[in-house]
C-alpha cells in the first residue's frame, strides 16, 4: 500500500524486490510472477526466469511450475524450451503439486510416452490425480487395466475399482459398457469385495 493506504503495485514491486534480495522463497516467486505480468515494473522474461529460478532452487513448487510454464511459453521473448518444460513440472508434481500432476497428464498424452521413463512419468501422475478423485483419470487407469481384449480384461478387479470411482462423478455410456464386461469378468464375491473398497 501506498502512503495515501491504496494498492500501489510499484511500492508492493520494491518491497518485494527487497524481501526477494534477502532470499526469502515466497518473495522470490512473487517477484518471478511481477516481472512475469508486469506487476509494478515492466514484462521481463529474463528476470522473471532468474527469480522463478531462484525460487525454484530452494524446492519451491510453485516456482517449478512458474519455471515450466516459462520455459514451454511460446510467447515472444520467452525462452521456449519444451525439455526443460517438461522436467520443471517433473520436479513440481515430485514435491506435490497437483496442477503440475495434471500438465504432466495433459502434456504427455498416452501416444506421447514413448519411452519407459515417460510412461512411468505420465503413469504416476494420471494415478495421483485418480487418487485425488479426477474421473478422467480414473476411467483412464480402468482402461489401462483392462489390457488389449474388452471381453478378456488383465486385471478386472482394479479396472472396475477404477470405473466405479468414475462412475460417481461422470456415469457415461462407455464406462457403463466397461463396467458391465468387468462385472461379468467377476465372481460376485469379487465384486462385492470392490464395491466395498469403492
Amino acid at each position: 500500500r501506498g502512503r495515501d493506504g491504496k494498492a500501489d503495485a510499484l511500492e508492493a514491486y520494491r518491497w518485494t524486490e527487497r524481501a526477494a534480495a534477502q532470499d526469502w522463497m515466497e518473495a522470490q516467486l512473487r517477484l518471478g510472477v511481477r516481472h512475469e505480468q508486469g506487476i509494478g515494473c515492466p514484462v521481463d522474461w529474463d528476470e522473471a526466469h532468474e527469480w522463478f529460478q531462484r525460487a525454484a532452487g530452494k524446492s519451491e513448487v510453485g516456482a517449478c511450475l512458474a519455471m515450466s510454464r516459462l520455459r514451454g511459453s511460446i510467447l515472444v521473448g520467452a525462452r521456449h524450451d519444451s525439455a526443460a518444460a517438461l522436467e520443471w513440472l517433473r520436479k513440481a508434481a515430485a514435491g506435490g503439486e497437483l496442477e503440475a500432476h495434471w500438465r504432466l497428464a495433459k502434456a504427455l498424452p498416452p501416444s506421447a510416452a514413448t519411452t519407459p521413463e515417460l510412461f512411468a512419468t505420465r503413469r504416476k501422475s494420471v494415478e495421483t490425480l485418480a487418487q485425488g478423485g479426477d474421473a478422467a483419470a480414473q476411467a483412464e487407469l480402468g482402461y489401462a487395466h483392462v489390457g488389449a481384449a474388452v471381453t478378456r480384461p488383465t486385471e478386472p478387479e482394479q479396472a472396475l475399482y477404477w470405473f466405479r470411482l468414475a462412475m460417481r462423478v461422470d456415469p457415461n455410456p462407455r464406462l457403463r459398457t466397461y463396467t458391465s464386461f468387468m462385472v461379468k469378468a467377476l465372481t460376485p464375491e469379487k465384486v462385492a469385495e470392490v464395491d466395498r473398497r469403492v
